[in-house]
């Protein structure tokens, strides 16, 4: 083979290795671009993941907060008074307690026909649904809570025997311990006031007990959430509403 030959299948063969090579690194650089966007997404995937679970953590954990407030609240208090504070038709709070530094809930209430209420004038017994939004690294999600009658009115009546009067009874309201007796005479139904033994008080949850004994009727409340009662109270005549202070002491 001739010199020339020879020198011209070299330069050829020179070229072909060029060519491959180029498309080698082509290649490799193809994958390597597509493994940093796909680094990339899954970043920015994982990042929107945990921003949005932060973001439903807040809405629940904000909504569980007004839960645990209106529950302590007296049924005629305002949405405002149990939350302590209301900028009108909603509440919001950047309060970390819900969630973490950064984070922010909004609630809005609705009554029983899914009107949206007024949380500045409409009662704490008007609540029969929740929706909390929360807000995290500007990601927000929601959550809506139905409420079965939060802080409703709720009653105990205690009923007992006498020999003045066939039967006398009291009502309490358990929530504001607001009582109120009633004594049937005649043994029919014909029922006297007999007046009440307490005016409301602040909100908790209150049972009564009634006994008839020496004439006169004696009543104990007790605040069942604290364990706390009241100094019991006595009405020695059932033709008249006076009662009286049974002692100076409470039970406990």
């Amino acid at each position: 083979m001739s010199k020339q030959k020879i020198v011209a299948l070299g330069k050829k063969y020179r070229g072909s290795v060029l060519a491959y090579s180029l498309i080698i690194l082509a290649m490799m650089l193809a994958i390597a671009s597509s493994l940093s966007v796909a680094t990339i997404i899954g970043k920015k995937s994982a990042s929107g993941t945990e921003f949005s679970m932060q973001s439903l953590q807040t809405a629940d954990s904000g909504v569980q907060l007004a839960l645990k407030k209106l529950g302590a609240a007296n049924a005629t208090d305002t949405i405002a008074v149990a939350l302590g504070s209301c900028n009108g038709v909603k509440f919001s709070s950047g309060n970390a307690a819900a969630g973490p530094d950064g984070s922010s809930y909004e609630l809005t209430f609705f009554n029983e026909a899914g009107n949206q209420i007024d949380c500045s004038s409409a009662k704490v017994s008007d609540v029969r649904n929740i929706k909390s939004i929360g807000t995290y690294k500007n990601t927000v999600r929601a959550v809506n809570v139905a409420v079965a009658a939060t802080g409703a009115d709720v009653y105990q009546t205690t009923c007992t025997l006498t020999t003045n009067s066939p039967l006398a009874c009291c009502k309490i309201n358990q929530n504001t311990g607001a009582t109120n007796c009633k004594a049937s005479r005649d043994g029919n139904s014909s029922w006297s006031d007999i007046g009440s033994p307490w005016s409301a008080g602040t909100s908790g949850r209150y049972n009564i007990a009634c006994a008839y004994n020496n004439g006169g009727l004696f009543c104990c409340k007790t605040d069942s959430m604290s364990g706390t009662a009241s100094v019991c109270r006595y009405n020695s005549d059932f033709n008249n509403t006076n009662w009286s202070n049974f002692g100076s002491q409470s039970p406990w």
